[in-house]
């Protein structure tokens, strides 16, 4: 009897698997990201946005940074006040902001340029994690006309991570 439980108990282990597989495969062939691992440059159609305001019909945005090297992210969507918030943590990717603050964002099928600015607002900041950087991100045309904040020296020493 017991060798008989043990046999049905791997096969249902072994039909778990196969099922497990499947789906694995289904979900890598509709083009989605399985496990949060950082990717490189974004695909989509590129627009430019006056705000983005519209990003609170997304739960999840695609954050790209570092443009000479793209790196990206998958994060959860806030909103605060017709603000695009991000939690940096100390991440990798929140030290290739802090040399390089021009990033791309994609919210569903299209990715935007913008800027990443520190939030300092006490009020808003309050609404997160005690301690984290947070940052706003800010609507912007940074291929044709670069933000005057980057860091060279900081992102020279990030290009050999």
């Amino acid at each position: 009897m017991a060798s008989m439980i043990s046999h049905f108990y791997s096969l249902r282990r072994a039909e778990s698997a196969r099922l497990s597989g499947l789906v694995v495969v289904l979900m890598a062939l509709a083009g989605c990201q399985l496990v949060p691992v950082p990717l490189g440059a974004l695909p989509g159609e590129v627009r430019y946005a006056e705000d983005f305001g519209f990003a609170d019909e997304f739960q999840l945005l695609r954050l790209e940074t570092r443009p000479e090297k793209p790196y990206s992210v998958n994060l959860r969507v806030t909103v605060i006040d017709g603000d695009l918030l991000i939690d940096a943590g100390e991440r990798k990717w929140h030290t290739f902001m802090r040399a390089d603050p021009r990033v791309r964002v994609q919210l569903g099928r299209f990715v935007y340029p913008a800027i990443a600015v520190e939030v300092t607002d006490p009020n808003v900041k309050k609404r997160f994690i005690k301690g984290r950087a947070i940052y706003r991100l800010e609507p912007s045309r940074w291929p044709e006309h670069p933000p005057h904040r980057i860091n060279p020296a900081l992102s020279q020493t990030l290009c050999v991570l």
